[in-house]
């Protein structure tokens, strides 16, 4: 105490009133507090709140593996490529382990696991297994990394393997990152399951993405994609023709910028040209698309959908403008602003099997948000509509008020000189459908929805539905170590109780000198 008194005189002797000395602590709290955030931000520290979570796997594999479960493709192994002892101590690992566990012990006839030494190339059994064959796609190519943390699933002569590409610690492919790689949700019985059923497949799908127009794509997509069976490819048809017997699917996710077109009887192949010709010959295309693109900007390829029966609407503003129709709905929305509503099914044969599917283990409820309002012709059908209390706003303007627009649409595209080959090609106008916040909401079946187009309209199969993600209750504490975090708590408790008692000694010494 002696020595606490001789500080307090001091400080008082130079002058210093306790607001000073409030000012000096709190600004050296906020100095710490931008330090830690800078070797958070560069350096990636961080940690994870301790949280168990249930991992107890649902009934939804049962019809997944319907079927396969008797042996009808042989057994699936599981290997993983970490000692069975420092998987069950891993902070992300140890959670796919019990998972796979789990399965295991559900379907024993189908399912087996192993464990892979890296380095001696031996497994549980002492077997010595050739690495090199996982790490090669079918033409030779070196294509995947073998490390402790990768995950290889194999079935006969086919094999799928899961490297964690996003973070150092492994895993995370299991689970559901956010934008700043925080880990809000695990998904390891959808992936397992999905991986498990996908090398029983006698043929692989392939999905090709686009780029060069600004497309952006979700993380959750992508993985949905994989779940589904396809294996995933970037491709620029700027550069390359699209073969309906090589790809599968082609995925245009929120465009920005418009494909080009040539002029009239010039003979060149550009990417319209592609990708009509595409359709016409059988092809299968997924779009989404940003409602407030800039309509002006992306006139072929708006022109393109026209074309198939899918119409994009827009309206003209008092300035001359015109802009994307968007649905609004003050009375049946769930934020504020009416932008986000609960897409209704609409009542035809291929909607009614997708609701079916979507409805299997949830509500079968979609989100949409800030969508585009589509017009079917044609061979186009409307899939999502919004409620009849619905408007259409154009930049900050009531431009439509007759409720149930379109929101996503499916076209069967036919050419005359095309021997009867039907094209698909299905838009949502809003590439929300699929964002990671909306995939991880629980009380809404987007992820479900997503899935069961992709069985019912583009021919994928053994879809994993119901295997919704374990959500963490306690969120991330991002930019620190665990010891960092013990001692930056320690001083964000200690600082208030510190303030407290230098100003009672300061003001109580005052008072009676």
């Amino acid at each position: 105490m002696k020595k606490f008194s001789r500080l307090a005189a001091a400080l008082r002797t130079r002058r210093f009133s306790s607001g000073m000395i409030t000012a000096i602590i709190v600004m050296i709290a906020i100095v710490a507090n931008m330090i830690l955030y800078v070797l958070g931000t560069n350096y990636g520290w961080y940690f994870y709140s301790e949280e168990k979570i249930d991992t107890t796997i649902t009934g939804a594999t049962d019809r997944l593996f319907e079927g396969l479960s008797r042996g009808e493709k042989g057994k699936v192994k599981v290997s993983f490529c970490m000692a069975e002892d420092d998987l069950e101590a891993h902070d992300f690992g140890a959670n796919v382990l019990d998972t796979a566990r789990q399965l295991q012990e559900r379907y024993p006839d189908f399912i087996e696991l192993d464990f892979i030494n890296i380095y001696t190339q031996k497994n549980s059994k002492g077997d010595t297994v050739n690495l090199k064959k996982y790490k090669l796609d079918g033409e030779g190519n070196t294509v995947n990394a073998i490390v402790k943390t990768t995950v290889i699933f194999e079935c006969g002569e086919r094999f799928r393997v899961i490297n964690d590409y996003a973070t150092a610690d492994g895993y995370s492919t299991f689970y559901t990152l956010d934008s700043s790689l925080n880990m809000t949700s695990y998904n390891g019985e959808e992936i397992l399951a999905s991986m498990i059923a996908a090398v029983t497949r006698e043929k692989s799908l392939k999905a090709y993405i686009t780029t060069g127009h600004g497309e952006t794509i979700s993380g959750s997509f992508t993985g949905m994609l994989s779940c589904a069976g396809y294996e995933l490819e970037l491709v620029n048809i700027r550069d390359m023709e699209l073969n309906v017997n090589e790809c599968d699917l082609l995925v245009i996710s929120n465009p920005l910028t418009d494909f080009e077109k040539a002029s009239e009887g010039s003979g060149l192949r550009t990417e319209i040209e592609r990708l009509t010709d595409y359709v016409n010959n059988g092809g299968r295309v997924y779009i989404t698309l940003d409602g407030y693109a800039d309509t002006a900007k992306m006139s072929n390829f708006y022109e393109f959908l026209s074309g198939c029966g899918i119409e994009i609407m827009t309206s003209k503003t008092e300035k001359g403008q015109t802009l994307t129709s968007i649905v609004k709905d003050s009375v049946d929305s769930v934020t504020p602003d009416g932008f986000t509503v609960v897409g209704s099914y609409a009542d035809n044969e291929i909607t009614q099997r997708i609701q079916n599917n979507a409805k299997l283990f949830g509500t079968g409820k979609v989100l949409m948000r800030e969508s585009a309002a589509i017009k079917c012709s044609g061979g186009a059908v409307p899939i999502l509509t919004s409620s009849q209390s619905s408007e259409l706003s154009a930049g900050g303007s009531t431009v439509g008020s007759d409720g149930g627009y379109c929101m996503a649409a499916v076209a069967n595209v036919r050419e005359s000189n095309s021997d009867g080959k039907i094209g698909t090609v299905f838009v949502a106008s809003s590439a929300f459908v699929t964002a990671e916040d909306v995939i991880i909401t629980d009380g809404y079946s987007n992820k479900d929805f997503v899935y069961s187009v992709l069985e019912e309209v583009f021919g994928a199969h053994r879809m994993p539905y119901g295997c919704e993600g374990i959500f963490f209750d306690s969120d991330t504490l991002e930019g620190l170590t665990m010891g960092t975090a013990a001692v930056y708590t320690a001083i964000a408790a200690a600082i208030p109780v510190l303030v407290a008692a230098v100003g009672v000694v300061i003001i109580v010494r005052r008072k009676y000198r």
